[in-house]
């Protein structure tokens, strides 16, 4: 840096002020008159420039020209700081806003750190200059999928970002820093275009890569590429076919539980997959080839039919399966079959039962000595067998069949077992042939048929009849008559009255029953009998009674019909018609 000196302006007027001199001669000289050299050291180059800048355009514009008074010189002037050396007045005076070579007091001009004097610039001692310059970020020079937003300026102030990739902002310098321009790149990933998984007849060279920069095509067909990604993007790889006729991919023939949705071609476009199992689809040529139909099956699972588990008569024809393929059947009831699967599909085990009406065996309708065990029934189930000749049982059918009664007789007769008054001539054997009938009473005999021997008998029928005691006047026992010959025939049934008045003699093995009668012994008031009652026409009532050697003796009247009593007894009671019911009056 040089120093430099500045001399006195000097402008002339020419013509009484009316015409401006056109030039302005800058008369620069390394010291005054009065030998003050003025130099001026300056360590900015900015300060250098602006001030050169302010000089020629002071040289260029301004007109009025001044001449050094006697009092101050304007190039040099000995006023004090703030103030200014008047032409006019040759004196110093305040500065005022007079525009002037360099700068002014009021306008300076001057770079920061630095303030007008003299009509030049000088440095501030009491400010200390910052200059800032503006510095890029972290963000200057790398890459990114979208604008950057962060770590754009280290110094200064950062502008708006611009741009879609790159992108672009400046960092501002403050205080008169430098600014300076940043920018950040776009990363963009390879992408395959419209050529990739085309046909072509020769190699493509167009629409290779819809993003990134292509690789060489290589191969003769098919062809591949690769998109290579810019900035550090990934890469796609990319490849194209030859012309062709469709053909059908793997999954054709196959078979699915669904819809199948890859390896639909080996080649060529696939169209879309129709139906619900099978499936039915087609590989479009891609470019003037033929093209293929391809379909795949649909796994089925056998499942069996309505006619599984039910109970038919016959062997089951129809609603064997619902699912898969029906085999043949196997059995004469119950009856198996199988529905296997399809394409793969499991198999199913199905079967039917033989529905079976209950039959009565051979033993129903025959004619047994006994109870019968066997062959009951011809079909079905045999319930146990009930009676003792004849015999009835249940054949119950099976799988919901019907039930059949069944039943057998004996090989006796009717007249077995039953009580007859003489030895029986008929009803011998129901079946078979009867031998000659033994006994007096029970009677014997057999019945021989085709299921054995049965051995039959017949009873000796008794009609009752009454004993002795039958009509008599009988001690008593505990109020009962004491009964020493109650039946000649037959035996002693029931009894009945007050005092055991009555009894039957029933007969036996099915004999008639007798009814008889017998009173108590009484004695008569006073002295008249019994018997006097008796020869007179009376019957003996009895009314009261008492213990006498251990009998219950009855005491009580002699009741006369008509309510009269005969001569030489006594009323007693008056006429009524007493319980046993005789109608008269008791007299004693």
């Amino acid at each position: 840096m040089t120093g430099r000196g500045q001399g006195a302006f000097e402008y002339l007027l020419i013509l009484g002020g009316t015409v401006l001199v056109a030039s302005v001669v800058l008369i620069i000289v390394q010291g005054s008159a009065s030998e003050v050299n003025n130099t001026l050291v300056v360590s900015s180059n900015d300060y250098l420039s602006a001030l050169s800048n302010q000089q020629q355009g002071i040289e260029q514009n301004f007109t009025t020209m001044y001449t050094t008074p006697a009092g101050c010189a304007f190039s040099n002037p000995p006023c004090a700081g703030h103030n200014t050396c008047n032409s006019t007045t040759n004196s110093c005076e305040a500065v005022e806003n007079t525009t002037r070579n360099g700068c002014d007091f009021l306008n300076p001009g001057c770079p920061f750190g630095y303030y007008c004097q003299y009509n030049y610039c000088l440095p501030d001692p009491h400010a200390t200059p910052t200059l800032a310059n503006g510095a890029c970020g972290a963000s200057n020079g790398a890459k990114f999928y979208s604008a950057p937003t962060t770590n754009l300026c280290t110094a200064g102030s950062v502008s708006a970002v611009t741009g879609s990739g790159p992108w672009y902002w400046t960092c501002v310098g403050s205080n008169g820093g430098t600014t300076v321009g940043c920018s950040a790149n776009v990363i963009i990933n390879g992408a395959c275009g419209s050529s990739n998984g085309a046909a072509f007849a020769s190699m493509p060279s167009s629409g290779l890569c819809s993003a990134g920069s292509a690789s060489a095509v290589s191969g003769s067909g098919p062809w591949s590429w690769s998109c290579i990604g810019v900035n550090g993007g990934t890469n796609a790889s990319c490849s194209a076919n030859l012309p062709g006729n469709g053909v059908c991919g793997s999954s054709s023939g196959a078979a699915f539980a669904y819809a199948p949705t890859v390896n639909l071609c080996s080649a060529g476009n696939a169209s879309a997959v129709s139906g619900a199992g099978p499936w039915a689809w087609y590989c479009n040529a891609t470019t003037g080839g033929s093209t293929a139909s391809c379909s795949a099956n649909l796994i089925v699972d056998g499942a069996c039919g309505s006619s599984n588990g039910a109970n038919v008569y016959s062997a089951p024809s129809s609603g064997l399966c619902t699912a898969g393929s029906a085999s043949a059947l196997s059995g004469a009831g119950p009856w198996s079959w199988t529905c296997s699967g399809l394409y793969g599909g499991t198999n199913a085990s199905c079967s039917a039962n033989l529905v079976v009406n209950g039959t009565c065996g051979s033993s129903g309708g025959s004619y047994f000595p006994s109870t019968p065990s066997a062959n009951l029934c011809g079909a079905g189930i045999a319930s146990s067998v009930s009676g003792s000749g004849p015999w009835s049982w249940t054949c119950s059918g099976i799988n919901g069949g019907s039930a059949a009664s069944c039943s057998a007789s004996s090989l006796c007769g009717s007249s077995n077992g039953t009580g007859v008054y003489s030895a029986p001539t008929s009803g011998l054997c129901n079946s078979g042939t009867a031998s000659a009938v033994s006994g007096s009473g029970p009677w014997a005999w057999t019945c021989t048929g085709t299921n054995g021997v049965a051995s039959c008998s017949a009873k000796l029928r008794v009609d009752g009849a009454c004993g002795s005691d039958n009509g008599t006047h009988l001690p008593t026992v505990n109020n009962y008559l004491v009964l020493t010959n109650p039946c000649s025939k037959g035996t002693l049934g029931a009894r009945w009255g007050s005092f055991g008045y009555s009894w039957n003699c029933d007969g036996v093995n099915g004999g008639s029953t007798a009814s008889c009668r017998a009173w108590r012994n009484v004695i008569m008031w006073g002295t008249h009998t019994i018997s006097e009652c008796t020869s007179l026409g009376g019957h003996v009532h009895d009314d009261t009674y008492f213990l006498v050697d251990c009998l219950f003796a009855y005491y009580g009247g002699c009741s006369y019909a008509c309510c009269s009593c005969p001569s030489g007894w006594t009323a007693v009671t008056e006429c009524t018609v007493l319980a046993d019911g005789f109608a008269g009056k008791d007299c004693q």
